[in-house]
């Protein structure tokens, strides 16, 4: 389902052990999942850029997640994941890579709290809490029969509409590309703006200097603060081969106003390392969330 970004909303049968690599990559649209408990492993980069996606469910079925499986989701509001054992579960460090986790609240079972609060990815969320409910994740999708699933695969034929009503075939759908690519290629390519590189940009000092220096050139909009007006921007933005910050849009809207200084501050950011593969500078797309409080 990768680039499907009309998706909304997804069932995953209680067949399904194994979410591929980039199954939902670029799904933008996709706003929360429940992986059911027959899922055991969850790829890299399976959900890849889904900025909107606000809510995840991660049953107690799982024993393996791998590198950036949630990368760049900065929207992520709540994670509510039922692994009791931790020990018993292989999870990358950087799952949650670019997701920005401070705002985002980690449910988890209550006679496993403190062990999620000391081991990483998991200590590195805004809030931790428990959660009452037994342990394991509740799927809605249902089962579907063997003979049900085959006449599917036999007879499926995804339609994607745009705005201008063109119809896209099953063949025809944009897969994930492999950016394992010669290195001559990208210096040939600059045009080319990635998604995911081996060395992602960073800004200098890190990620908890960025917020530092986007709240500090922050200046709350008149109008927003006498109407009471707040919430989070979710910037996107490409970072050059110089490190300089171009093509800075708004991704996630508030209030325009609000919308408007996000894209004031972002542009307004000092030069970026820049993104690499296969050691040459490439120009990288990035979202970071600018978050507007009243006091």
């Amino acid at each position: 389902f990768a680039y499907c970004t009309k998706l909304t909303s997804v069932k995953i049968p209680n067949s399904v052990t194994n979410i591929g690599s980039g199954a939902f990559g670029e799904c933008s649209r996709l706003t929360s999942i429940t992986i059911p408990n027959s899922v055991t492993r969850i790829r890299e980069l399976t959900f890849f850029n889904c900025s909107n996606l606000t809510s995840v469910k991660i049953p107690n079925s799982v024993t393996s997640i791998e590198h950036k499986a949630f990368y760049n989701c900065s929207d992520l509001t709540d994670v509510y994941c039922y692994i009791e054992n931790l020990s018993n579960a292989d999870v990358d460090h950087w799952v949650f890579s670019n997701s920005y986790l401070e705002y985002t609240t980690l449910h988890v079972p209550k006679a496993s709290l403190e062990a999620y609060k000391k081991k990483e990815p998991w200590s590195g969320f805004g809030k931790i809490v428990p959660i009452e409910r037994p342990a394991g994740g509740e799927s809605d999708a249902k089962s579907i029969s063997d003979e049900k699933l085959e006449a599917i695969k036999e007879n499926v034929r995804f339609k994607i509409k745009s705005e201008s009503n063109v119809e896209t075939t099953e063949s025809e759908i944009l897969t994930l590309k492999n950016t394992d690519e010669n290195p001559s290629e990208y210096a040939k390519s600059n045009s080319k703006v990635f998604d995911v590189v081996e060395q992602m940009p960073s800004f200098p000092g890190g990620p908890s200097a960025m917020f530092e220096y986007l709240s500090k050139k922050q200046q709350y909009p008149v109008d927003a603060e006498e109407n009471g007006i707040q919430g989070r921007v979710n910037v996107t933005f490409v970072v050059e081969c110089d490190g300089s910050i171009t093509d800075v849009r708004v991704v996630k809207s508030v209030d325009p106003s609000l919308d408007k200084e996000a894209q004031r501050v972002v542009k307004s950011m000092p030069l970026w390392n820049p993104g690499k593969q296969n050691g040459s500078a490439v120009r990288v797309k990035y979202t970071v969330p600018v978050t507007f409080r009243l006091q």
